[in-house]
């Protein structure tokens, strides 16, 4: 398992921080914990200038709010000494809030895996460039974790445990049986003594790059005793989709430094990597190559919609070396980034 370096412009990216957003879904337990525990939630938006803030929370229409206020009741309470909030916000949470709103997915996954790949796309869908969840690929699970790179900067170490507990809660909400993580990497310094009480079977490290928990195959395997219940069979047949369509569905939820080998892939699917590859081949293409035009397309957007250099491209387009970015993008393009940035740039 190896330990990516953290992008630290985002940090200092005050632009980037005060146009996150988030979904109201993981706003509301947040809300509702400091409410309960007597925080001037309502007095502190309004000092925010966001009067409305808390009424489009709950709102059925509203699909992503500003982050900035979420971050400033988090800081209260960690000023307060409520070392516990993120924790309790998490647990309280669970039945109230963010499970039953996540039932649909749940009732329509075949398997975690599924589940968690309908999860990322779910909550990212209208979140920006900058993935909020995304899935990491290891040769005996997967890790599901916050963004790599554009991090969403909430409010430290209270936000980092109760992002982590709510992961492991929705988890446990799919398998409807008690769950938790035996590996959690959390980017915080370090974690209060709750925390590695509620997840003592865990091996928690911490002052990590990235905060994230580990699911296993096994567990990956697992289907929900909702989905049973809820799934009927279909008495019309189903168009099997393409090879090329099938992968490029499953590699929806991964992140691109991360991506995974076509036999983990595979394993993940249910199919044998070589019917993989023949199929693709079938289609007139690689595994390889759809990996490379995955980073293109998303290389793509960003040089559209950003003024990020060519550097910071490659970095969050999944490239650690600017040269190897360059020599897959202009395979692809048949111009270098620059020059396809430039071309794109400057058109009126």
């Amino acid at each position: 398992m190896h330990d990516n370096a953290k992008y630290n412009k985002a940090e200092d990216n005050k632009a980037i921080q005060e146009t996150t957003v988030v979904r109201p879904v993981f706003i509301k337990p947040i809300f509702e914990h400091a409410l309960a525990l007597g925080l001037p939630v309502k007095e502190i938006l309004r000092d925010e200038g966001g009067e409305e803030y808390y009424s489009l929370v709950y709102q059925p229409h509203t699909l992503t709010m500003a982050a900035q206020p979420v971050r400033v009741v988090m800081a209260l309470a960690e000023k307060q000494g409520l070392d516990t909030f993120g924790l309790d916000a998490a647990l309280n949470a669970g039945a109230n809030t963010l499970l039953p709103e996540m039932r649909p997915l749940v009732e329509s996954s075949g398997n975690l895996y599924e589940f968690l790949s309908n999860f990322c796309q779910y909550t990212n869908k209208y979140l920006s460039l900058f993935n909020f969840f995304d899935l990491e690929s290891e040769p005996n699970g997967v890790f599901l974790r916050r963004n790599h790179n554009f991090m969403t900067l909430l409010a430290s170490d209270s936000m980092e445990v109760y992002t982590l507990t709510l992961l492991s809660k929705l988890i446990e909400n799919y398998l409807q049986t008690p769950w938790q993580p035996k590996i959690i990497w959390v980017s915080a310094q370090q974690v209060n003594a709750a925390f590695s009480t509620h997840f003592q079977s865990a091996h928690i490290f911490t002052h990590k790059s990235v905060s994230k928990i580990f699911i296993e195959d096994k567990t990956l395997a697992k289907r929900s005793p909702l989905y049973l219940a809820k799934s009927v069979p279909s008495a019309t047949p189903m168009a099997t989709p393409s090879m090329r369509a099938l992968v490029l569905m499953a590699l929806q939820p991964f992140a691109l430094d991360a991506l995974p080998t076509i036999e983990r892939l595979s394993k993940l699917l249910g199919l044998h990597p070589k019917k993989v590859q023949l199929k693709l081949a079938e289609e007139s293409c690689t595994y390889r190559q759809m990996l490379i035009e995955l980073k293109a397309e998303h290389a793509e957007q960003l040089i559209r919609n950003t003024d990020f250099d060519i550097g910071t491209v490659a970095l969050e387009s999944g490239y650690t070396n600017s040269t190897h970015f360059i020599r897959a993008m202009k395979k692809v393009w048949g111009v270098t980034p620059l020059q396809f940035a430039k071309s794109i740039r400057n058109k009126p």
